[in-house]
């Protein structure tokens, strides 16, 4: 989470990793939210928890 990148190929990857999980049923935690930028992005990709 820390080197978030804006590139859509990064942003796209970190979306089907969080779908995966899930989809699995799992809870999904970003880890390592630092900036707005960063914890802005996650409720966009359905990551609804940051630590």
């Amino acid at each position: 989470m820390q080197s978030l990148p804006s590139k859509t190929k990064h942003l796209a990857m970190l979306w089907t990793m969080i779908s995966l999980g899930q989809n699995l049923n799992l809870r999904v935690i970003a880890v390592g939210g630092e900036s707005l930028q960063q914890l802005d992005t996650c409720p966009r990709l359905d990551c609804e928890e940051v630590q």
